[in-house]
């Protein structure tokens, strides 16, 4: 009668199994996590590259407008993620073209203006902004 009841309580296999379960679902989740900052980081990126290339393009029609326009292609370096020294960030550097041509059936400017940049992940980017201006007025 002093037999002891054994089926009371988990036993150390069972909890291991549990413990195992758990830690692999946090580390998923941590990696959930990081991947999502990531992709949030680079949005940002994407941002800021189209912003530049809306103002590339702006400063091009303004320079058509004000007859100070010449065909050719521009290129530079850009940065996206301007470099931070106080936590040791590099910046996103991106290079940028703008190709400014003439439609030979009309002479309507077409502008093309390009980013394209890698980032820290090892993806590569192309931000494209295309626009054609409407003829000045003789």
């Amino acid at each position: 009668m002093n037999r002891l009841n054994y089926n009371r309580g988990f036993t150390l296999v069972e909890l291991m199994v549990s413990l195992i379960i758990v830690s692999i679902s946090i580390i998923a989740l941590y990696y959930m996590f990081l991947q999502g900052q990531t992709l949030m980081i680079e949005q940002n990126h994407r941002r800021a590259a189209f912003e530049k290339a809306k103002q590339k393009l702006i400063e091009q029609e303004v320079r058509y407008y004000s007859n100070d326009y010449e065909t050719g292609v521009d290129t530079g370096e850009d940065f996206l993620a301007e470099p931070d020294e106080e936590i040791e960030f590099q910046g996103v550097s991106a290079s940028y073209s703008v190709t400014k041509i003439l439609d030979p059936d009309n002479d309507v400017p077409f502008v093309t203006v390009t980013y394209t940049w890698t980032e820290s992940s090892g993806r590569d980017y192309e931000v494209t902004l295309a626009k054609s201006f409407i003829k000045r007025a003789s």
